[in-house]
């Protein structure tokens, strides 16, 4: 195959995945949630005033109080830049990393076999996998973090390590599951190089960057102790039931402080089975295969990780890879898939594709592997056209399954995922706000404090120099604003409380009954399936 043919395959692979993350981006999923919603802003408030939105440069971004990784926030500068505050420019950067992530992979695959087919295969099934579709289709850091971590693979093999280790620099800081992940990483490129016979790059220098760089992590977590709040609250260990279930195991004994039994339920044990537990909750066949992460948000409408077409192909190639794992591709592939769940598994929500999504590099190299191996061990014509005729047929019917699923049914089957109709609710409060002295917002969806900075684009300057009431961090290190300028955010309206003549509330149906003759129902957002109503705009009858 001729070099400008490979460029030309690879330029529709590209295509095929830009046009995928890109349809509808602004619209699909509906809504966009709060976390992208403060990437969004401060990157907005950066340009305008060179702070973020609490008024501090964004060494760390602050946001709800956890502390958000600067990644994202720079490296999406330039577009919000050209392209303003809106769902696009904040979801833009994700979809580039997510259409280039196959390419990056294409070149992984032949630096290692020089199989252009098996190459082309891996980037293909990474294009269309669903798992791989739906992180580059909003602001997850932790998809622009994979695309660093695929370069830093593809560099450090290339012998170009310097350039590696910037790369891991940027994934460091880009999304926290990395922080766990980077030593083993390290090491799997160097067991990849033993493998290759290859000398061994310094490990001095390795160890000085490994040093520099979790230096500067605990420099500014001496200066800002905030910073661990995020990670302890999602620490299993840290939570209440991990010392109660010590207890309960050890009253379950007829002598709960016998020396046995304290050896049998400890801390140290308890964090061991549950660590064991944790991690290989990632490689379930319902997680994997069939249902893809529990938590709405992160999940592909009626599908795992990966489509239906892929499932006999993927188990194939992880077979021949596991057969075959001294070969260096193979090592590190299959190193990839057992290194993906090791930071997810030290938290209490498991299993979790967003803190192990570097396994959809693997998945894609294993589906590519069995459709290889199955293509070339059908020797004849013939038969190889028969299985083109039989595959391409359900690949199409299944890609096209799970396309209709995503942008014609999304927020049919996962309606809550995005936090849906703030935008519209923005929108309609801007009309009707004028009038009123003073605007209340319910907070029973999340942040509703971000939606209206982001959405109104309201200016950062003034937000950051006038008096804003917040809460304080709670358990898990999050706080939120209760009020900045005419607008207070609340846990719940009680109408008869809240609302006035001279108040606009903006609450759920629950809380602003449409039918309540005492309120006068200025507006109301809808979901999409025009029934469900989401927000209320009302005040009370004077």
């Amino acid at each position: 195959m001729t070099k400008s043919k490979n460029l030309t395959i690879l330029g529709l692979l590209f295509v095929l995945g830009l046009s995928i993350r890109l349809a509808f981006i602004s619209q699909i999923p509906w809504g966009i949630n709060a976390d992208e919603a403060a990437f969004g802003y401060n990157a907005y408030s950066f340009l305008k005033t060179t702070f973020d939105e609490w008024g501090k440069f964004p060494i760390y971004i602050k946001s709800f109080g956890e502390y958000k990784l600067p990644g994202y926030f720079f490296f999406s500068l330039p577009i919000v830049y050209f392209l303003n505050l809106n769902i696009l420019s904040t979801r833009l950067l994700s979809v580039i990393a997510g259409s280039f992530l196959p390419i990056i992979l294409f070149f992984l695959v032949k630096h290692f076999s020089q199989n252009k087919r098996l190459s082309f295969l891996s980037a293909f099934s990474l294009s269309i996998m669903p798992a791989a579709i739906h992180f580059s289709r909003a602001a997850f850091e932790s998809n622009l973090a994979l695309i660093f971590i695929a370069l830093a693979c593809l560099t450090w093999l290339k012998d170009k390590k310097l350039i590696s280790f910037v790369l891991m620099f940027f994934a460091f800081y880009t999304y926290n599951s990395i922080r766990i992940l980077l030593p083993f990483l390290i090491l799997l490129l160097y067991l990849t190089d033993f493998l290759g016979k290859k000398s061994f790059y310094s490990l001095k220098k390795s160890l000085l960057f490994i040093i520099l760089i979790y230096t500067s992590f605990f420099l500014t977590l001496l200066t800002n102790p905030h910073l661990m709040s995020r990670f302890k609250g999602l620490s299993f260990w840290q939570q209440p039931g991990f010392s109660l279930t010590q207890v309960e195991r050890r009253n379950d004994h007829p002598n709960p402080n016998s020396l046995t039994v304290k050896l049998l339920h400890n801390k140290a044990t308890e964090f061991s089975k549950t660590l064991v537990t944790n991690y290989f909750n990632h490689f379930q066949f319902k997680f994997l295969l069939n249902q893809g992460d529990p938590i709405d948000r992160l999940s592909f409408p009626k599908s795992g990780l990966i489509s239906f077409w892929q499932i006999l192909f993927t188990i194939l190639g992880f077979l021949i890879t596991l057969i075959t794992y001294r070969k260096r591709i193979n090592s590190l592939f299959l190193g990839l898939f057992f290194l993906a769940p090791i930071a997810s598994a030290t938290t209490f929500q498991t299993p979790s594709i967003i803190r192990s999504l570097l396994i959809i590099l693997p998945l894609a190299y294993f589906t590519g592997l069995g459709l290889d191996q199955l293509y070339q061990s059908l020797k004849s014509k013939f038969w190889r056209f028969s299985f083109l005729l039989i595959f391409l047929p359900f690949l199409w019917y299944s890609f096209s399954f799970n396309l209709h699923n995503y942008l014609a049914d999304y927020d049919h089957f996962l309606p809550r995922a995005f936090q849906p109709g703030y935008q519209q609710a923005v929108a309609k409060m801007n009309l009707y706000q004028k009038r009123y002295d003073k605007v209340v917002f319910t907070k029973a969806y999340g942040q509703p404090y971000i939606f209206v900075l982001f959405f109104q684009k309201y200016d950062p300057k003034k937000y950051q120099s006038i008096k804003k009431q917040a809460t304080t961090p709670g358990r898990f290190g999050f706080l939120t604003v209760n009020q900045f300028d005419k607008y207070y955010f609340v846990d719940q309206i009680n109408w008869q409380s809240y609302c006035s003549p001279t108040t606009l509330c903006i609450g759920t149906p629950r809380e602003l009954d449409p039918d309540n003759p005492q309120l006068i129902i200025l507006d109301k957002v809808y979901h999409q399936n025009k029934k469900d109503i989401i927000f209320v705009l009302a005040t009370k009858k004077s």
